[in-house]
Order: structure tokens, then sequence, then C-alpha cells
């Protein structure tokens, strides 16, 4: 990290960990010596942190090392959900509160469309987006990885994996697919068509990042 910023003039560092705080005593160690070299370069968790392992002293730790946004893995509101986990909404409550007294943004990880939930299930999480004080969110389309055990599933009854991507129902009938991609539109544009999140937009995003913001965005609500 120092030498992307010493060397090439890196002012933002990304990490790409799927689960960076599963191990307590890693994000504490690294948290430890970033302070000890009293780190300046902002930097963040893109792709997530597991919700059930955050808490108020992580996200102060974190914040004191130089984070400036967490990711939560919320995936559902619908704590029925069989996702193999289980993420209490009243706990993402609690740490979106906590993260906005101490400054740090917050983004939601919405998966649209897995496999066992209605449409109704799909628009409460959509109703609890709204609700949970976000400073933003992403809103996927339901992916069966390969090697899951939602991937056997699909690939034992003779679906094809059309890429991964977040952007398409691929695993779903013509008509689930309609459904859930309008979902999918439906949650993004209910979120960002906000007063508060179009200002929140506004505040933090650069110039020569609206391209990227643009492109996305056309690929959750168009494609």
């Amino acid at each position: 990290m120092e030498h992307l910023v010493r060397h090439y003039g890196i002012r933002e560092i990304h990490i790409e960990d799927d689960n960076p705080t599963l191990v307590r005593k890693h994000i504490d160690a690294l948290c430890e010596e970033l302070r000890r070299r009293n780190w300046k370069t902002p930097w963040k968790f893109p792709n997530g942190i597991m919700v059930m392992t955050a808490d108020a002293d992580l996200l102060r730790m974190m914040k004191d090392a130089g984070c400036y946004q967490i990711s939560l893995g919320i995936e559902t509101a619908n704590e029925e959900t069989d996702l193999g986990k289980s993420v209490p909404v009243q706990k993402v409550f609690e740490i979106t509160r906590e993260a906005r007294r101490i400054g740090l943004e917050t983004v939601g990880l919405f998966v649209v469309g897995l496999p066992n939930e209605t449409p109704a299930m799909m628009r409460k999480t959509i109703g609890q987006s709204l609700k949970m004080g976000l400073d933003f969110a992403h809103f996927g389309i339901y992916v069966p990885l390969p090697g899951s055990r939602w991937g056997r599933e699909a690939t034992e009854t003779k679906r094809r994996f059309l890429g991964i991507n977040f952007f398409s129902a691929s695993q779903r009938t013509s008509k689930e697919a309609r459904e859930v991609k309008w979902l999918q539109r439906r949650a993004v544009l209910s979120f960002y068509l906000r007063p508060r999140t179009l200002l929140k937009i506004a505040q933090v995003l650069k110039a020569k990042q609206l391209p990227g913001f643009l492109y996305t965005f056309r690929r959750y609500v168009f494609s």
C-alpha cells in the first residue's frame, strides 16, 4: 500500500477481500499497523464486511485507521431466506446508525431474485433498504456461483451459466427473469431518486467518476 502511494501517486486504496472481518485478529492487526504508520490515504473494503462481525468498536477502529466507507453484505431483508447465513435486519439498523454517528459512509449490498424469494419478499427488501439510513446501495441480481449448492443445482437441472454478472436473471424462466429485472430497476430507482441520496452523490462524486457512474446506472436500469 505504501509502495502504491509513494511510487504511483495512488490516492485511495480498495482492498478486494470478500470477508475481511471474519477473523477479528486479522482486521485488528491491519488497523493497528496503519495507525502505527500514521496512515493518511483513505481506504475501504468494497466487497463488504459480514454484518454479524460488525460492532461499534470495530467501526471506530477502522475509522481511526483511515477507512472512510463500509459495505455491508445484507443480501435480503427476509431473515427466513435460505442463504446459509442470517442477517437480522435490526442489526443492520444498529450498524448504520453507529457508522453515521462516527462519520463512516455506508453501502448496502443486496441480492434480488434469490431462488426461494417471492416477489413480495423482494419488495420487502426494497422497502427496508430505504429505511436503513444507507448512503449508497447495490442491488445485484442473484447468480448461482459454480461450486456453490445452488450452482450445483443449476448445473443438475441443465440450466446454462450465461456469464457471471449481476444485471440479468440468467437462471430464471423468461417470465420470472422479466419480473426480477423489473424489481431490480424498481430498487435502484427507488433508492437513488431520493433528494437525500442525490445530494450525497453530488457531494462525493468527482467529475472523472461521472462516466463510470452513468454506465453502471444504465446497466442496472436499462439493460
